[in-house]
């Protein structure tokens, strides 16, 4: 249940503030939830505290008091709809619920927007015949205690190049020709085969003396 104050007597008889904010600071400051320009009220007057559904009612420290049904207020005191707080010796205010009002509620229902229309229809649909069914060839026969072989794709050796070939030979016969030589003049020399035919005529042509 919402609740507000009706200023009785005072700079602005006839005022309504609503509570709609946990904590309510009443006073003379600029800014006060409940602004009462009367100089018989303190700055910082009174405060208004939501508990448990309930409004407490503190004095901080005014100069001309707080009062609940004509008693001082001395920390903080719960204040009920129908009571009467009295800021110093002029400004009341009436401490009340704020009253129910069914106009307004159907009013407030009759101010939202009408509901969407329902969608159009969806033409009527008719569905592709259906197409046969595909069904794949059937697999190779099998026979007890066989295991079908599978297709096995032949290997294909990979082409050499005619090039790299004929480089490969021709390095293999310089090798083995150096070997040839290497074997021949070590054998030649280890023979003593220079003055001996049919080496001993070449020997005399170019001048080597044999014995």
């Amino acid at each position: 249940m919402a609740h507000q104050l009706v200023m009785k007597s005072g700079p602005a008889p006839g005022k309504v503030y609503s509570l709609e904010k946990t904590e309510i600071s009443i006073g003379r400051e600029v800014g006060s939830d409940v602004f009462v320009n009367d100089e018989g009220v303190s700055r910082r007057h009174a405060r208004l505290t939501s508990q448990f559904g309930d409004y407490v009612l503190e004095d901080l420290g005014s100069t001309n008091g707080t009062f609940v049904n004509g008693q001082r207020a001395t920390g903080q005191r719960i204040v009920k709809p129908g009571d009467t707080i009295l800021l110093g010796e002029k400004v009341s205010l009436a401490f009340e619920e704020v009253p129910f009002d069914p106009n307004a509620t159907q009013a407030s229902l009759s101010n939202k927007e009408p509901p969407p229309p329902p969608p159009a229809p969806l033409p009527d649909y008719e569905p592709p015949p259906p197409e046969e069914a595909q069904y794949p060839s059937s697999p190779p026969p099998t026979y007890a205690g066989r295991v079908p072989e599978s297709p096995v794709e032949p290997l294909v050796p990979e082409e050499s190049s005619p090039r790299r070939t004929w480089i490969w030979a021709g390095c293999g016969c310089a090798l083995v020709l150096v070997c040839v030589l290497i074997g021949s003049a070590y054998i030649f020399d280890f023979l003593n085969l220079y003055c001996v035919p049919p080496f001993r005529s070449a020997m005399v042509l170019i001048g080597a003396a044999c014995p």
